[in-house]
């Protein structure tokens, strides 16, 4: 019973690493697409290469133009960025979302 929650244990803490990882990738590409969408005012989608890591960073954004905020026409940029990991339904499969809604 003791190796069995050693086990565990471990499976454990190696998932929430893993997770964490997958977090902090997909804020990369979240404020990747938004320095995009702020200094050049354009929208990025589609997969980031990013060195180094093991996830695939997959990001799109969607602009919606013309919005009238307190009489100041402006755009706004819906973005989404999504980091993944492993196979799906395999043990180390990990994926995580983030969002962001900027103008």
């Amino acid at each position: 019973v003791m190796s069995s929650t050693s086990t565990v244990q471990h499976f454990t803490n190696v998932y929430s690493i893993q997770a964490s990882r997958a977090y902090f990738a997909a804020r990369s590409g979240l404020e990747y697409a938004t320095d995009r969408a702020v200094t050049a005012g354009a929208c990025t989608n589609g997969i980031i290469a990013m060195a180094g890591i093991d996830f695939t960073v997959n990001v799109s954004c969607v602009a919606t133009a013309g919005i009238n905020e307190a009489g100041n026409i402006t755009t706004v940029f819906t973005i989404n960025s999504t980091a993944t990991s492993g196979t799906l339904g395999s043990i180390n499969f990990v994926t995580r979302s983030v969002r962001a809604t900027i103008n």
